[in-house]
């Protein structure tokens, strides 16, 4: 039966690509026919190419998680897909046509894509349900604020986990009775030899198991096979960047932050006006930050807030509605623009594109009470995006960018960043990710 079912998933994911790649074809065939001169074949050729990119770009984006994801994140990853897929093939279209021809048709083509897609998506994510009903789950927790906030945000999200009941991991000392009736197990910070006994009672049972990961477990994720003799090992060393990967990395951190800056400059020319034109305070921020083994430097962002705002707010971090952020500055923010002078930055060596977000030395000597690992982000260079900004949000906790930060670390790699960058294409059009601190109080936790 599980077979089944994942053959009847695997056909449904592809049914986006086809419908995709379907409504290309058509274009192509009644208003591109006479660019190319080919044969049904080479049109039908044509079609299975931009399906492959498109699902390239679509798995990368998380548009092919029906199962998991909400409808508009999956409508959202479908629509960066279809532009940059179109992108693509306009360049190969036109090379095989030995000139630029007028793409009017091939963007409007992408709204009847996004609109056909969108329809699908709405049947798919019904289809998936009937497939795969929500699970039910209950928590095992240690009542740990970092437990706690976990559930809350498995709750609050619509996922196939259903957390049904919370657990306290002392009730759970004499008997295990009482997660037979569910489907799924989440383990939080319980001890080792709790987990351990969980993870063997899952196994037993066939449960599945969620685990909220330790500190360790991250260090850990990258670890390999080692057998000495009959005994088995696990072999865990950080490498950070190979000499190769270190040097290719380096050339397009410059290559790219100086097109960044060309290509960027009259937007950034209109940012500077407006925010002299708001209140006649400059335009540009500068502030203390640390980059790879603690050195500072001093980043330069567009000024969001007015001036002399922490005389005024007595906070660090920004908190949601703040009235120190101007109407200008929200704009910025929500759009990245206030970003752009980090190409400098990167420019000049302080920063690439991809790694951890860089702190403040204040901030940092607080995290590192809080979280002593914080330290580990140091190890590479601070970035201008990473996995704590892809995935996490500006209110994330200290523990857990620790643990986003230390999974790209972990894995860094030249094509790690450039998955990295593409993937910050969409944050840039999901609100949450800006949100800012609920309340004071919140703050100073953090």
């Amino acid at each position: 039966m599980q077979a089944i079912k994942k053959s009847v998933m695997i056909v449904l994911k592809a049914l986006v690509p086809v419908a995709a790649a379907s409504v290309f074809l058509e274009t192509l065939w009644f208003f591109y026919s006479t660019l190319t001169h080919f044969y049904y074949n080479g049109y039908i050729l044509l079609a299975v190419l931009y399906g492959v990119i498109f699902a390239v770009f679509l798995h990368m984006y998380g548009g092919t998680k029906i199962d998991t994801e909400k409808k508009r994140n999956l409508i959202l990853a479908c629509t960066i897909a279809l532009f940059i897929t179109n992108a693509i093939i306009y360049v190969i279209l036109s090379l095989i046509a030995l000139r630029f021809f007028n793409p009017l048709a091939l963007i409007a083509s992408i709204f009847v894509q996004i609109a056909v897609c969108s329809l699908l998506y709405l049947i798919l994510s019904a289809s998936v349900r009937i497939i795969y009903p929500p699970l039910s789950c209950i928590a095992v927790t240690s009542g740990s604020d970092n437990d706690t906030l976990t559930i809350e945000k498995i709750r609050a999200k619509d996922t196939r986990h259903r957390i049904q009941a919370v657990v306290d991991v002392c009730d759970l000392e004499n008997s295990t009775h009482v997660l037979d009736e569910y489907d799924t197990v989440l383990v939080g910070d319980v001890g080792t030899q709790m987990r351990n006994s969980l993870l063997n009672y899952c196994y037993k049972t066939g449960k599945e198991i969620l685990i909220i990961p330790s500190m360790h477990d991250i260090l850990m994720n990258n670890s390999t096979q080692y057998i000495v003799d009959d005994k088995l090992l696990y072999i865990d060393k950080y490498m950070g960047f190979s000499t190769e990967d270190a040097f290719i990395k380096r050339f397009f951190d410059i290559v790219f932050s100086l097109l960044g800056i060309i290509i960027s400059s009259p937007v950034m020319a209109a940012v500077a006006i407006a925010i002299r034109a708001y209140d006649k305070g400059p335009a540009l921020f500068r502030q203390k930050r640390l980059t790879k083994d603690g050195k500072e430097f001093t980043i330069v962002k567009f000024r969001s807030m007015i001036q002399n705002a922490e005389k005024k707010g007595g906070t660090f971090l920004v908190l949601n509605d703040d009235d120190r952020i101007t109407p200008v500055g929200k704009f910025i923010r929500a759009t990245r623009l206030d970003e752009l002078p980090q190409l400098f930055n990167i420019l000049k060596g302080d920063m690439s594109f991809v790694g951890p977000r860089p702190e403040r030395p204040e901030l940092y000597d607080i995290y590192c009470k809080v979280c002593p690992e914080f330290i580990f982000r140091l190890k590479v260079k601070a970035g201008l995006t990473g996995y704590a900004q892809v995935y996490g949000k500006y209110n994330t906790s200290a523990e857990d960018k620790v643990k986003l930060d230390l999974l790209y670390i972990e894995q860094a790699s030249v094509m790690q960043d450039l998955q990295l960058l593409l993937y910050t294409v969409k944050i840039i059009f999901v609100k949450d990710s800006t949100e800012g601190i609920k309340d004071v109080e919140r703050a100073a936790k953090k």
